[in-house]
């Protein structure tokens, strides 16, 4: 069904944080700017959603297009996603179309009113709200401890913690208690 070989497939999975169907699988390996992940096959490097997809669905087949071929739509809007049920082969017409509906009907979630921020409510698979994330990076434990009590990865944890995730409340909390040299 599809193209990769045992070990490659094996190597591939190890880097995914494999959990409930229901859930977001995130990515562990190499990261890129925009959060997809880079994942090296026969040194090219790859997103892994499309791994994900390919792996499970087959190659992805050409589009007869001459801007894009078919693109790999996360249907949770998690970039680092890898779970194969919140994959969905489209267009990037039908991309830009979801990001617009996503963003345009999006309604603001109450934050508190120290931040003075708007957030947007997080994909439908994210264990995490606005409360828990604030908590989360004011707490001062190890990440595994963390990780284990909000059943979240330790490298979910980091992501957070670093302002890979969230970073509209990690540089808001950052901007309310600047650290003094």
């Amino acid at each position: 069904m599809n193209s990769f070989d045992e070990y490659t497939i094996a190597r591939f999975w190890s880097k995914v944080d494999v959990g409930d169907i229901s859930a977001c699988w995130p990515w562990k390996g190499a990261d890129s700017k925009r959060g997809y992940g880079r994942f090296k096959i026969n040194g090219k490097a790859e997103s892994p959603h499309r791994i994900a997809y390919e792996i499970v669905n087959g190659k992805i087949p050409p589009l007869d297009s001459q801007y894009h071929g078919f693109v790999v739509r996360h249907m949770c809007h998690t970039p680092g996603c890898c779970n194969p049920h919140h994959l969905q082969l489209g267009t990037q017409h039908d991309n830009v179309n979801d990001r617009k509906d996503r963003t345009g009907k999006a309604s603001i979630v109450d934050a508190p009113d120290w931040l003075g921020i708007a957030v947007e409510p997080q994909p439908f698979c994210s264990k995490l709200d606005t409360a828990k994330v604030l908590k989360i990076l004011r707490d001062p434990r190890t990440y595994r401890e963390i990780a284990a009590d909000y059943g979240i990865s330790t490298t979910y944890v980091s992501a957070l913690k670093n302002g890979q995730r969230w970073k509209h409340l990690h540089d808001a909390i950052h901007k309310e208690s600047p650290t003094h040299d």
